[in-house]
């Protein structure tokens, strides 16, 4: 890597954290010292103890794949890149929910890349991707809200060289993947305030040549919702990703 595309990683590392320390200052700030809203009750606040929530989705997200380069790509992934500038993700989920206090959920992602190469009309790369399930338990304490989840990633998807190459297309990272999630809310009508932390590690995968793993990475989220009304919400998040180290 040159020195100005380290130069710019590293600037905008910087922009980053900095804004994530503007935004948690302020939240830390003003919700230490405010008290409960001194109305009935506060909106953003109250939760209905419904005895079980199902909640199935689904998610689709598409992107420009770019233009194909040679020295990054090979195979498979130059092939797919040369023949299509798109790609299409879609995600199935179900989020089953327990008196607002347990929390189950699983997804299960698909990618699709189009042929847009005119020899091979109507072709297209279909692939499962990895699936992850978790759970998660929430508490209140007062005007606070904190809750607490783990998420496991399986490594369903396509990721092995060979077998990319084969079927044209590589839908997973091949790793099992830990993540354990926490966030702290503070409910102050009509403004509520999150700041969070994330961990995510992966086990290390089996090589032609010993192993490999992904970096352990951790995120610092933190977020302000402002509730305008009974339908309507106004909500700014950011969130900052680092990678402390790596291990082969």
């Amino acid at each position: 890597m040159n020195a100005r595309k380290t130069g710019r990683k590293t600037c905008r590392t910087f922009v980053s954290f900095g804004s994530f320390a503007v935004l948690a200052a302020f939240c830390i700030v003003f919700a230490s010292p405010c008290t409960a809203d001194t109305s009935e009750h506060q909106r953003v606040g109250v939760e209905r103890k419904d005895p079980l929530i199902i909640s199935p989705g689904i998610a689709i997200s598409m992107h420009d794949s770019g233009e194909p380069d040679a020295t990054s790509l090979a195979g498979a992934d130059l092939r797919s890149a040369e023949e299509s500038a798109l790609t299409v993700n879609e995600t199935f989920s179900v989020d089953i929910t327990y008196r607002n206090v347990w929390n189950l959920f699983a997804s299960m992602p698909c990618m699709q890349i189009p042929s847009l190469n005119i020899k091979k009309a109507g072709t297209a790369y279909a692939a499962w991707g990895d699936p992850d399930m978790g759970a998660g338990r929430s508490f209140r304490f007062r005007d606070w809200k904190i809750e607490a989840s783990m998420r496991w990633t399986f490594p369903f998807g396509i990721w092995n060289a060979y077998e990319a190459e084969a079927k044209s297309i590589r839908s997973g990272s091949g790793y099992h993947r830990l993540n354990l999630a926490s966030s702290f809310t503070r409910f102050m009508d009509p403004v509520a305030l999150v700041i969070g932390v994330e961990a995510e590690t992966t086990i290390p995968r089996k090589e032609r040549f010993g192993t490999s793993r992904e970096p352990f990475a951790v995120a610092f989220p933190a977020a302000i919702t402002w509730a305008a009304n009974s339908r309507l919400a106004l909500m700014i998040f950011i969130a900052v990703v680092t990678s402390l180290f790596r291990t082969n």
